[in-house]
């Protein structure tokens, strides 16, 4: 059946009841209203990836991936939760996709204070046999073909927008699957009764009728972090879900949105973005981080109809689903706190681990690209030793960048202070190894490589800029993610020390470094090792962003969104 009276299910409550009832009637007389490695090698030589701080195990970044998760919840286990980053990728929010725009900083006067924020889901792709092959399908721009929604308890659907006024179109029950589908000038809705009903609107909201209600997404799979062998699950989210028929040029689908209060978007963020079992002080650092990068960023996907999406394009949301105690006592005990500096939102980047040291933005995400160091720098992000002591060593010269990082200090980010894993690691590479690298990403062919001399280095002691030396010429390889991703590493590299065999000949060379992640603002396990160490999470955000100040832009509590008076009215 495809068009006609739509069937009510569920009614329970006179007022709906009447509601219902009038707007079937006005259905009847007038129609429906419109309404608006990553160490991938051929030679088994070259998959040499050791760590050698004290107390540490060896990890590859290939055998992170895959590894995939334990059986232990991510939510319980830190090496499970850094096997599904490594599985998913960092987010935007950290700053590890700056080729997709720079994180914005506005400023801090008259736009902070928000209630609600609006959140694009995904949809998830599936194979044949509906097994989850993108979590995240961001490929899609966000459209689904088809959406499934239930509930834990009652809900109605609502024509348009999820404000007051809005007109009924059906009320469900816990349990109840409705099915909603794009067609030609507007929505369709399948009912739990098998009836389609043809709708000329573009948007329907979906709103729980009790306070204690989740609304479950049945056509998408999120992972759940709190469960054993975190599995993907249907998610269950908080606030109301808007259903919106994609409008743009050449456009075709739905689009999912959820709106919530800004807190409760944060409680299904934060233990996605570190791991649930570190300190609190260090999960307070990362949930105004959270907050601060929410606030900066609302409106990036304006024009999709929402302000954030909820994968690695933003900052990872899966709803309830990775909802943790010990993160929503982060968010509920850093309400409504961001950082600034004067007055401005700081882009509260951040990354697993420095190494020891963090690094300015402008020798990382340098611009120009053809710049180093770039022009772009920000008096927040500077580089910043990431210890109580003094650097011991000269980070500029050869000698000193080797002995910084083949060595394990007492750092916040060490496997001492933190745990960390990642806190020091060696690779060696053959010569073998860069020729191939150099031909299949360069289309260069140098003969024998003779030499690997560092030419620039970055404050932290990194090398930002080196020569590869073969038979036939020379190349200069310059940038942290030019150096990592050329050497397949979790960061760029240090120090550089070559290998011979009985005659001299260089076979090889062994790349020393330290942490995973681009280095720039917060390192995650330094903000563990200090909150270890005695340190508030104003200190820990004082310590990597420089000059920063932790301010309140918390609103009225009567400043209620409009769908919470729905609710209260039913």
């Amino acid at each position: 059946m495809g068009s006609g009276s739509p069937q009510v299910v569920g009614l329970r409550k006179s007022r709906l009841i009447t509601k219902s009832i009038l707007c079937l009637l006005g259905v009847l007389a007038g129609g429906w209203p419109e309404a608006l490695t990553i160490l991938t090698t051929r030679d088994p030589a070259d998959r040499s990836f050791k760590v050698i701080a004290a107390g540490a195990s060896s990890h590859r970044a290939r055998e992170l991936r895959r590894q995939g998760a334990s059986n232990r919840p991510a939510n319980q286990d830190t090496e499970a939760f850094w096997k599904l980053k490594a599985e998913e990728g960092f987010s935007f929010a950290s700053g590890a996709w700056l080729d997709l725009g720079f994180v914005q900083a506005q400023t801090q006067t008259r736009i902070l204070p928000m209630r609600t924020i609006r959140i694009g889901l995904n949809p998830t792709r599936f194979s044949e046999s509906g097994e989850v092959l993108a979590e995240f399908d961001t490929s899609t721009a966000q459209r689904h073909s088809r959406i499934v929604l239930t509930a834990t308890g009652p809900f109605i659907l609502l024509q348009s927008t999820c404000e007051e006024g809005s007109i009924p179109i059906a009320f469900g029950e816990a349990g109840e699957a409705f099915a909603f589908t794009a067609t030609f000038g507007g929505i369709a809705v399948e009912f739990p009764s098998g009836i389609t009903v043809s709708l000329i609107t573009n948007s329907i909201c979906i709103a729980p009728v009790a306070s204690d209600v989740l609304l479950a997404v049945m056509s998408i799979r999120r992972r759940n972090l709190n469960r054993a062998g975190n599995p993907f699950e249907p998610p269950y989210y908080r606030g109301v879900l808007e259903i919106q028929r994609a409008t743009g040029l050449g456009e075709s689908g739905l689009r999912l949105i959820n709106v919530l209060d800004l807190e409760e978007y944060l409680q299904g963020v934060i233990t996605n973005e570190m791991p649930a079992s570190f300190h609190p002080e260090a999960l307070r650092a990362q949930a105004v981080a959270a907050r601060t990068y929410a606030l900066a960023n609302r409106g990036r996907f304006a024009s999709r109809g929402f302000d954030l999406d909820d994968s690695t394009l933003s900052q990872v949301y899966r709803g309830v689903l990775s909802e943790h105690p010990n993160g929503t006592a982060a968010i509920q005990s850093t309400r409504g706190l961001v950082v600034v500096r004067d007055g401005e939102l700081i882009p509260t980047f951040y990354s697993s681990s420095m190494g020891g040291h963090t690094e300015g933005i402008e020798w990382i995400f340098n611009a120009p690209a053809d710049q180093l160091p770039g022009s772009n720098a920000h008096p927040a992000l500077r580089a910043v030793h990431d210890g109580d002591f003094p650097v011991p060593v000269d980070l500029l010269s050869d000698e000193g960048a080797l002995v910084f990082y083949s060595r394990s200090w007492d750092h916040f980010d060490s496997p001492q202070r933190s745990g960390n894993s990642r806190y020091r690691w060696v690779v060696t590479r053959s010569v073998e190894f860069i020729a191939e690298r150099l031909a299949s990403t360069r289309g260069l062919w140098l003969g024998t490589i003779l030499d690997v001399i560092a030419t620039l280095r970055s404050p932290s002691g990194r090398i930002a800029q080196l020569q590869i030396v073969g038979e036939r010429g020379t190349v200069t390889l310059q940038g942290w993610r030019t150096l990592r991703d050329f050497f397949q590493l979790l960061n760029s590299p240090s120090a550089i020390v070559p290998r011979r065999d009985a005659t001299g000949r260089v076979t090889g060379f062994d790349l020393y470094g330290g942490g995973w992640g681009h280095n720039v603002g917060m390192s995650q396990y330094g903000a563990h090792g200090r909150g270890r160490s005695g340190q508030t999470f104003r200190e820990i955000l004082a310590a990597y962003y420089m000059g920063a100040e932790v301010v309140s832009i918390e609103v009225e509590a009567s400043e209620k969104p409009n769908w919470v008076i729905w609710r209260e009215r039913r």
